[in-house]
């Protein structure tokens, strides 16, 4: 799905969106909360300020981007603000209220698996949006028996989708060493260009840049069936506001929607987000065609490889049960 995104002549990505930086910037946009029995209004007079997470500027958010800059959000009486939080920081800030969403749901995912009060309660996109990236002189997979991959937590998003990567070309874990390091693509990328590692997964738009480099791509995870965006949130946030989850729920499919459907409108967002060419925004946008899910529920199949993942990575005995993971009496009702 994404060869050719990976050809396409890009300036380097922004390394920031205007977003915070950290969990405490969350804490420090006040937010004021609508009543649980709020509805949807046509024109709001009044916004609710949310806070999401998303881990790096990346085309799997792209849902989240096109529901703010189209006003979607505003649409559903909804201040959205992106914060720049890496994962396991992200899933601290939730449980201490210092956050209200998170899109990382793989991380959200095991956190609730290993007993954190968390839930997923809308999926945006079913597929890994990841790529491997070699050092240079790494032509193969193979080449990187013996060597050093960057990853970013034992049990986070970035080292499982490595390992699954890895393991369809031959090298299961133990074949090769791992080095964990925080603060997402642009750090774990730093330490291949830095000849420090061999090879390091990022999302697939992050690669660009890299390739750009002569760092090559080794292999691609978007065929992976297995939800990877998303908001989750913590049960206390859920019984506190949930007429306000179910407006962000209904506002993020509405979005994702667009994305899907409306290239004339997602993509002069492609081209602001990421500072791209309208003939490669409309590349990208072509290439993700089957990326996002519909009506926000996961396809089947992709609960059933995020349980079996989950249970590899946490050394579980058994799988975990859906039920400790999502929550979708947020979604419509006809969905």
């Amino acid at each position: 799905m994404h060869k050719r995104i990976l050809g396409v002549t890009t300036a380097a990505l922004l390394s920031s969106l205007g977003l915070a930086a950290c969990g405490n910037q969350a804490a420090k946009a006040p937010a004021t909360r609508a009543p649980a029995s709020a509805a949807p209004a046509s024109a709001p007079s009044h916004l609710t300020t949310v806070t999401l997470e998303i881990p790096n500027p990346g085309a799997a958010f792209t849902p989240f981007y096109v529901g703010q800059a189209l006003g979607i959000y505003k649409h559903y009486g909804i201040n959205l603000k992106l914060i720049h939080m890496a994962p396991p920081l992200a899933v601290q800030a939730i449980l201490s209220g210092k956050l209200d969403f998170m899109s990382a749901i793989g991380s959200a995912a095991r956190s609730a698996e290993e007993g954190e009060p968390m839930r997923i309660v809308e999926v945006v996109a079913n597929h890994l949006d990841f790529v491997l990236v070699g050092a240079k002189g790494i032509t193969h997979v193979s080449q990187l028996r013996n060597q050093t991959v960057v990853g970013e937590s034992a049990v986070g998003e970035a080292n499982l989708i490595e390992s699954m990567i890895l393991k369809q070309h031959g090298l299961p874990p133990g074949t090769y060493k791992v080095v964990n390091v925080e603060g997402g693509d642009a750090a774990r990328a730093a330490l291949v260009e830095a000849g420090k590692a061999q090879a390091t997964v990022v999302e697939f738009t992050g690669a660009i840049p890299l390739q750009k480099k002569g760092f090559p791509i080794l292999a691609t995870a978007s065929k992976i069936l297995q939800p990877f965006t998303g908001l989750a949130t913590s049960l206390s946030f859920l019984h506190a506001h949930p007429g306000l989850t179910r407006r962000m729920v209904i506002a993020t499919i509405e979005a994702t929607r667009v994305t899907r459907d409306d290239e004339a409108k997602t993509v002069p967002v492609l081209m602001k987000t990421f500072h791209m060419s309208k003939q490669d925004a409309s590349t990208l946008w072509k290439d993700l065609d089957n990326e996002w899910g519909h009506g926000g529920r996961p396809n089947p199949v992709a609960i059933q490889n995020e349980m079996k993942a989950d249970q590899a990575a946490l050394k579980l005995s058994h799988p975990p049960k859906p039920s400790q993971v999502f929550d979708f009496n947020y979604l419509p009702k006809s969905q």
